[in-house]
Parts: structure tokens; C-alpha cells; sequence
């Protein structure tokens, strides 16, 4: 994407095709303070070397959740979170009212999460429940820096 992408998304000028995303909040850094880091988590970019391609929730937010709406209703079969570092450690999916669990103790920088199989929805949202930061650098203190919906 353009820088000027972000800028759109973050007034909220949307393309139809491009699916909203939402938070619980939003720890900007300088570099992303007008755009946000929302739409750098479907940039295509699993494993950047920066922290403003990343998403991660403010300190103290007890509740931290991503969302997408997508365009339209799709078939959804799993989720891939992509984490720098497995910092992001426990959660669920909400998909169509119901909850599917995932653990990453073994702190994976990839966590798949499989979807029952017949889920059509347009709406998936990652509630981030545990995560504990790597380290003091900033890419460290990230959450997550890719989210894909198959």
C-alpha cells in the first residue's frame, strides 16, 4: 500500500474492497501517529524489521482486541497471527458469536488458528489475552505485525 492509504484509513475513506479494521486501542509510535499501525497488519509484510508495521495495544488495556469487516460475507477456515518474537501468548477468535481458543506458550512466531469447517462470516475479531513483551527494542514491544483470514 501507499503511504497515502494510511492517511485515508485513518479519516476512515475506505475503498470497498478493503476490510475495516478496528481496536481496542492503538499504541502509536512518532511514525504512525496521523495513520495509526491498523492497516500495516495486512501489508503483506510477516516479518519487518520496524516497529511502525506492527500493532500493539496501549499499556494497561485490560480488554485488547483487533477487528476486520470485510467487504462482504466469505468463507473463513483459519487465521494466521503472525507475532514478532511469540509475544503474543493466548487468546480467541470470535467469529459468528462463538470462540475459538488459541495458545502460544511455546511463544511461535505463527499462530494458525483452524476454523470449523462451513463458517461464512464478515466479521472476525482477536481478542488478545495474553502477551508478555520480549524485550525493550521497539520492535520487541509489539504485538503483532501480520493478521491473514483464509
Amino acid at each position: 500500500m501507499y503511504g497515502i492509504d494510511y492517511i485515508r484509513f485513518a479519516k476512515k475513506q475506505y475503498s470497498k474492497d478493503v476490510p475495516v479494521i478496528t481496536a481496542s486501542s492503538d499504541r502509536k509510535s512518532y511514525i504512525t501517529r496521523n495513520t495509526g499501525s491498523l492497516y500495516y497488519l495486512v501489508d503483506g509484510l510477516i516479518d519487518p524489521a520496524r516497529m511502525e508495521y506492527a500493532w500493539s495495544p496501549v499499556p494497561g488495556d485490560k480488554k485488547s482486541f483487533v477487528q476486520f469487516r470485510l467487504s462482504r460475507k466469505s468463507p473463513a477456515r483459519k487465521v494466521l497471527l503472525y507475532t514478532p518474537y511469540g509475544n503474543l501468548r493466548g487468546g480467541f477468535i470470535s467469529v459468528n458469536g462463538k470462540n475459538y481458543p488459541f495458545d502460544n506458550s511455546k511463544k511461535e512466531k505463527v499462530i494458525t488458528v483452524s476454523l470449523p469447517e462451513g463458517i461464512v462470516a464478515d466479521t472476525v475479531r482477536i481478542h488478545c489475552s495474553r502477551f508478555q513483551y520480549a524485550g525493550k527494542k521497539d520492535l520487541e514491544k509489539q504485538l503483532l505485525t501480520e493478521v491473514e483470514i483464509y
